[in-house]
């Protein structure tokens, strides 16, 4: 039991950082499209 808490808690860490990464870069794309197109 102890060990399902602690890889449940691991992958939400490791979600939350890919989600993070994800949204950066989507950010960035977003920035690079409207100064495109300005």
């Amino acid at each position: 039991m102890l060990l399902y808490l602690v890889l449940s808690v691991f992958v939400t860490m490791f979600m939350d950082l890919s989600m993070r990464t994800a949204l950066k870069k989507a950010m960035k794309l977003n920035e690079f499209l409207v100064s495109k197109e300005i």
